[in-house]
């Protein structure tokens, strides 16, 4: 268990159980706010028929994963998504 579960203010290690929907962790490794385990630690909670692979950005810090690779990101984000019957 993540020892800032106590004192944290989104709970999503206990949320993401929940999750009925893919999910896409996405990370930067030079974030300065919060440590990338983090993002292990709730890709590895992920239901597993719905965890998508962890998108880990060289780089990258907290607020700015979209800006440093905008192409890969979108890239990323696409293929992750669930195909659309018709």
């Amino acid at each position: 268990m993540l020892c800032y579960a106590r004192c944290d203010p989104f709970p999503n290690h206990k949320r993401i159980k929940r999750v009925q929907r893919p999910v896409l962790c996405m990370h930067g490794l030079q974030d300065q706010v919060v440590p990338h385990f983090h993002t292990d630690e709730l890709c590895r909670l992920c239901p597993p028929g719905l965890r998508r692979e962890p998108y880990m950005i060289r780089g990258a810090g907290h607020d700015n994963l979209v800006e440093f690779d905008p192409e890969m990101y979108f890239k990323t984000a696409r293929a992750a998504r669930p195909r659309r019957h018709r």
